[in-house]
């Protein structure tokens, strides 16, 4: 049955083993979860172990009471994989088949000041991804509904990014467009005036992917903002760690309380005074745009919200500050 409109399904493979299982093992799964695996033997595949389901989506069968693994699979649908008891009463049994509805698309990688195509990158997973073949031999990335791909992408001369792709996010050219900000520099000549009550958004410190560890690149916009608290040693700042919406809560507010912490040692290990340095965390508590729990949003939009803030609390000398960045 297409467990989506409920209908037969025709044509649908199936292969009965006797069940056999192995010892059984704990594994940890992508997600984190444990689950228990057992370790199946269905011995050699023979021809008239395969059935096939008719117009009516039925299969009529004689088996041998015993438990039996059923493997059923169809072009356009995810296999289903069961343990099917026919020792009890039951003379009927219902399997479900999930259909794939698949988008290929491409991922280009732009330029964010000037669009240019980036085309030297590196794209690590952290989900799971389909692709399609094509005849040339050509893999296209392949996403599903209610299906979503996170990874991190990096390339030279840009600040590394974490990116979330839905299937609404691609565009009806099968494409999904992802800006990359180039790695920012202070230039003397250009300075904006910073005051206290005044807040620098610092877009580029970036953090290992559900982590508050501090990334290579996230250390070179460091460096420069402790150059300036050196140069002006009256300047008192609090430094500020935002998260999106995705994830619970109460994770959020203490994982962006630890990014803020861990920027402010770095801070202190470069010659800044501890007490000049107010490490807050505020979690997803001051969202820049709608993209609230529940609201489907964008990577993009996501980004937004994921951000470093320094405001300066207070300034005797006052200060000349631009960062290039933003």
């Amino acid at each position: 049955i297409n467990r989506e409109n409920n209908k037969p399904v025709a044509g649908v493979k199936m292969l009965f083993k006797p069940f056999s299982a192995g010892d059984a093992e704990i594994v940890e799964t992508n997600d984190s979860r444990l689950s228990l695996v057992q370790e199946i033997e269905l011995g050699s595949v023979k021809e008239s172990d395969i059935f096939y389901s008719g117009q009516n989506g039925e299969l009529n069968l004689y088996l041998p009471s015993d438990q039996y693994v059923l493997i059923a699979e169809k072009d356009g649908f995810g296999v289903s994989r069961r343990l099917m008891d026919f020792n009890s009463e039951k003379k009927e049994h219902t399997v479900y088949l999930d259909s794939i509805v698949c988008k290929g698309f491409e991922i280009i990688f732009e330029d964010g000041e000037t669009g240019e195509k980036i085309n030297k990158f590196h794209l690590e997973p952290v989900s799971s991804m389909q692709f399609i073949m094509g005849k040339d031999g050509s893999l296209t990335y392949c996403l599903a509904k209610n299906q979503e791909f996170l990874g991190e992408v990096t390339a030279d001369g840009y600040y590394p990014r974490d990116i979330r792709i839905t299937y609404e996010d691609i565009t009806s050219e099968g494409q999904v467009r992802i800006a990359l900000d180039k790695i920012a520099v202070v230039e003397e000549n250009q300075q904006l005036p910073v005051k206290a009550g005044e807040t620098i958004v610092l877009r580029q410190i970036y953090y290992d992917y559900n982590s508050a560890d501090l990334k290579s690149e996230a250390v070179l916009t460091l460096d420069q903002l402790a150059n300036h608290m050196l140069r002006y040693p009256g300047m008192v700042i609090e430094l500020s760690a935002h998260t999106d919406a995705r994830g619970k809560e109460s994770y959020n507010q203490g994982l962006s309380l630890k990014r803020a912490q861990n920027a402010k040692i770095y801070l202190v290990k470069k010659g800044i005074e501890e007490k000049r340095v107010v490490a807050t965390g505020y979690g997803e508590s001051r969202l820049l745009n709608h993209c609230k729990d529940g609201v489907k949003c964008s990577e993009q939009e996501h980004a937004m919200n994921r951000r470093t803030e320094v405001m300066v609390l207070s300034h005797e000398e006052g200060l000349n500050f631009k960062y290039n960045g933003e």
